[in-house]
């Protein structure tokens, strides 16, 4: 008993809500007895006077109690315990504690209730607790977190800082002056809470379901002013402007608007542009304020503004965004990108499909960080509050730019950097691929209103100042993730893109995808030895539809890098996997920008990212302390797990410090300074850069010795980053860095070594997918997907289909592989049945006499088949495939006669001695029924004879 009262104390103290003191106070009132034979333990209960059962939630209550007795001052005799609460005629539901009202001795003031679950399951208990019995307060805690909560009326609840002691009243906390401390305060309060506190946007979630949804306004519109203006109160708090935040819940609502609306034309004033000058609150009083009294103790302001990101991405209108594909970056491929191009304070950038902003403000942090230091001044854990100097903010006045299609986006862009660059932003509301347009969209008054001082350093930055319809320009780095889906028709502005044009054909597409443009797009806006990071989706690296793509990329860049990243990244808004894809545009002249000579053949550098920083439900992913709290930087975030980076010394090195460790021995310009933090937390180098020098045409295994390991072990090791060369590219005609590693090379060698690898495109007679099959009353089964298992094919429920224009058809000792479809994809068996089949357009046929098929379809199951499936497969997560051509490039052993036989009957026999016991199985249950009907020694006898017959 004593071991679990200590661990259950020890975690109530680390958790920082109850001091050690209030704990041992509690636990010099606990006492051991005897219950029911058994040793329990037992508490004095400070409002009962009698001992009850200590259980973990009991704990909790009191500890309350006796904080609300002892520190709040409430005498026992306005204090209740497990107090009837009554809904019509049910008077089962009790509330585990009551404070009374001063005045009237029998309403309840105060209804506090103990949980285990979350804090939802825990409002919505006390909601009904406080509608029943008329209290305005109510509080919930778990003993990790407590939260208080003012009801205004019968709809809303506000949150308040802490319940009122004996002798204060509800507007003596409400109007208690707070500082950003305070909001620290609250944010390390939420800490404690860990993986089940409410984020942002749950409670902007929250305001709409609850509050927002019959105010009749646009709930993005009104909760981005709200935000807005929050960040102005901090930044003008914490710069002395104000002594205390004024972004707070006091006096009465219409007091509280008129208050609130000040402070939002104040913001509207220092950042102008995001807002017209008359744009006015629209809210009603009540309702703003029970928004206030949510978003007050929220601290929005950090070092890279990401607590509001995610709020501003579930803002933003789904149609404007989800259905095109575009989705916020998130911060830390951001910081990866910005890492990785390194750009300087005499470098311009620009993002063209700018979301909320991020490659561009955290453009801003990388170069300013490089100023404060070279001035010797501090980076404090407020760095976006704190004023910056006239360096920083004149790099942002001349070098840094973005566009967007989006009106919201473009906003919310504007909003943000404006608010990290002090006031200066050249975002601009702009369709980026259809410049052609432009003159007439920069004509509008109103539009020239909010955008004419960025777009005048914007046009300073073409190529030429002929060219007059913005068509080139000379960036010096570009970052971008444009959406992914979404095709342009527009004949008009297709028009003037060569990838729109079919080089076969010479005739223009009718339709192509939007990323594709962005592509060629992007590489119009750098100007020559200019560098670029774009997110793409897979199939863009490997689809052979788009090798064109592939070839026009590299015939003007050199390609520097490619990053996989993890298919959770864009969860969960999409499935989509994605890569990003690192260039530098060719240039041999000096003169016209960074040197990038032209060269026939040079080593690329490839990445996966191997660790996951979002759950299947998107949620985040964070570091945890060797107590199993969350992990904090010096800013006071918690970190994101991943390893594309070394996050300010504090994880492992990863993928952008092993780039610039490639980059600098390929002697690349702009990684001659990189500032990127050395790891604290491990001394070796990076995850697969080696210290040796390779030869241009090697693997680069690093310090991971691949002949050691066994081949299980060997793909959960694999090197995170390896290099290939352009050749390897070409011949694979693909740049996918999946394709590339090292593990799938090492397979085919050991192959080669215990016996005769050989690629199944040399011993295959037939290799064809099937097509849609004409489905009749009258014909051949057809086989699809969910037929063709792991070792064997199923012969049930199928439909028919007549034969007529099959390009194969399935016969006894073909090998069928399903090869589309998530789940499905890559499995492969035997078809054994003597029936002749169909394949529908999911399924290819493999026939061989070189060896047996069984054979064939167990080496393709096995890991060496399936990660080299792994490696062939084609797209993006939802529309991947394995294609013929793809296949015939697997490579398999050639396995001796007698190994191929052995296998053969093995799995013969597996699958007979399966049967035999589907057959016995089927036996008994039927002798169940016999020996019903015609007694136990019918059944017995008829069990004997199956089995007999087996």
């Amino acid at each position: 008993m004593e071991d679990a009262l200590n661990k259950w104390a020890a975690e109530i103290i680390r958790h920082g809500l109850f001091s050690e003191e209030e704990v041992t106070a509690l636990l010099s009132r606990v006492v051991e007895k005897e219950a029911r034979g058994r040793s329990a333990a037992y508490v004095n209960c400070l409002v009962r006077d009698r001992e009850v059962q200590f259980k973990s939630e009991e704990g909790v209550r009191q500890l309350w109690l006796a904080r609300i007795v002892g520190k709040y001052g409430y005498p026992k005799k306005r204090v209740a315990v497990e107090y009837p609460v009554t809904f019509g005629r049910d008077t089962s539901k009790r509330a585990d504690i009551v404070i009374f009202d001063a005045d009237r001795p029998t309403v309840p003031y105060v209804i506090v209730e103990v949980k285990q679950g979350n804090l939802r399951d825990g409002k919505e208990q006390l909601r009904s607790y406080c509608h029943a019995t008329g209290a305005p307060l109510a509080l919930w805690s778990n003993g990790v977190l407590d939260e208080v909560w003012h009801r205004k009326n019968p709809n809303y609840f506000v949150p308040i800082h802490h319940l009122p002691t004996v002798t204060q009243t509800i507007e003596d906390i409400v109007n208690e002056p707070w500082t950003i401390a305070t909001l620290i305060e609250k944010e390390e309060e939420r800490d404690r809470e860990g993986s089940k506190a409410r984020s942002l946007r749950d409670l902007i979630v929250e305001l709409e379901n609850e509050v927002l949804a019959n105010a009749g306004v646009d709930v993005f519109e009104e909760v981005f002013k709200l935000v807005f203006t929050k960040l102005y109160d901090e930044m003008a708090c914490h710069r002395g402007s104000y002594p205390y935040l004024r972004f707070r819940n006091s006096n009465t609502a219409a007091q509280l608007k008129e208050a609130i609306q000040s402070l939002f034309n104040e913001a509207k004033a220092k950042w102008s542009g995001v807002f017209l000058e008359d744009e006015r609150i629209r809210l009603s009083a009540d309702h703003l304020q029970v928004c206030v009294g949510s978003l007050e103790e929220w601290k929005l302001f950090n070092s890279n503004l990401d607590v509001i990101d995610d709020a501003f991405e579930y803002l933003v209108n789904k149609s404007s965004k989800g259905e095109k594909g575009q989705y916020f970056t998130p911060r830390w491929v951001i910081d990866m990108c910005v890492k990785m191009l390194n750009p300087q304070e005499s470098e311009t950038v620009i993002d063209t499909a700018c979301g909320s902003a991020g490659f561009t403000v955290h453009a801003m942090f990388h170069v300013w960080r490089q100023i404060i230091k070279e001035m010797g001044l501090p980076d404090s854990h407020l760095f976006t509050m704190d004023k910056k100097p006239a360096r920083c903010e004149d790099y942002v006045r001349s070098k840094v730019f973005a566009t967007d299609f989006d009106e919201k986006s473009v906003r919310v862009a504007r909003c943000l950097n404006l608010i990290a660059g002090d006031g200066e932003t050249n975002v601009l509301h702009l369709n980026t691929l259809d410049w052609t347009k432009w003159n007439e969209t920069v004509k509008q008054d109103e539009w020239q209103d909010t955008y004419s001082e960025g777009w005048t350093r914007f046009r300073k930055l073409r190529a030429s100042k002929k060219d007059v319809d913005y068509r080139h320009f000379d960036f010096d780095i570009l970052m971008a993730n444009p959406p992914f889906a979404g095709d342009i028709k527009q004949s008009d502005m297709l028009a003037s893109y060569d990838l729109a044009h079919n080089t076969k054909t010479n005739r223009m597409e009718n339709a192509v995808g939007r990323d594709l443009l962005f592509i060629e797009r992007n590489l119009d806006f750098i100007r020559p030895g200019g560098r670029m990071a774009i997110v793409l989706p897979q199939g863009r690296f490997n689809n052979s539809s788009d090798q064109r793509v592939r070839n026009f990329i590299m015939e003007r860049c050199r390609i520097l890098a490619v990053v996989g990243l993890h298919p959770n990244t864009f969860k969960p808004h999409t499935n989509t996997k994605t890569s990003v894809l690192f260039v530098q545009k060719w240039n041999d002249d000096p003169a016209e920008g960074p040197l990038c000579p032209r060269i026939s053949d040079y080593r690329i550098f490839f990445a996966t990212q191997q660790v996951e920083s979002v759950n299947n439900s998107g949620d985040k992913i964070y570091i945890r302390n060797e107590d199993g709290s969350f992990k904090r930087d010096a800013h006071g975030h918690f970190i994101v797990a991943h390893d594309l980076f070394n996050h300010d010394g504090l994880t492992r090195d990863g993928i952008a410090e092993a780039f610039f460790e490639f980059a600098q021995k390929e002697g690349l310009a702009f990684a001659g300074t990189n500032g990127l933090a050395k790891s604290a937390a491990a001394s070796e180098p990076p995850p697969g850069i080696s210290q040796r020098d390779s030869s241009p045409h090697d693997i680069d295994l690093g310090d991971l010795s691949l002949s050691s390991l066994s081949l299980a072990d060997l793909y959960r090791e694999q090197p995170l980053t390896f290099v290939a060369t352009l050749s390897d590219v070409e011949a694979a005609e693909r740049m996918d860095a999946q394709y590339f590693r090292p593990l799938f090379s090492e397979i085919e060698r050991r192959m080669n070594a215990v016996g005769n690898a050989i690629p199944l495109g040399d011993i295959l007679i037939k290799n064809a997918r099937g097509k849609q099959p004409i489905y009749a009353e009258v014909g051949l089964p057809v086989i699809n997907s969910k037929h063709v298992r792991t070792n064997r094919v199923i012969l049930e429920d199928n439909r028919t289909a007549i034969e007529l224009g099959s390009p194969v058809v399935i016969q006894h000792g073909d090998v069928l592989l399903n090869g589309t479809g998530v789940g499905t994809i890559g499995r492969v068996a035997p078809y054994l049945h003597e029936e002749r089949a169909l394949p529908d357009n999911h399924v290819t046929v493999l026939r061989t006499d070189r060896v047996d098929p069984i054979f064939l379809a167990v080496f393709l199951n096995s890991e060496l088949g399936q990660w080299q499936i792994e490696r062939h497969i084609k797209g993006s997560s939802g529309q991947i495939e394995l294609y013929p051509a793809d296949i015939a490039r697997i490579v398999i052993w050639d396995a001796p006669k007698d190994v191929q036989m052995n296998v053969r009957d093995a799995v013969l026999s597996a699958f007979q001695q399966e049967q035999r016991a589907l057959n016995l199985l089927d036996a008994a249950k039927h002798a169940v029924e016999i020996a019903v009907e015609s007694g136990a020694g019918t059944a017995m006898a008829y069990l004997d004879q199956q089995e007999g017959a087996d």
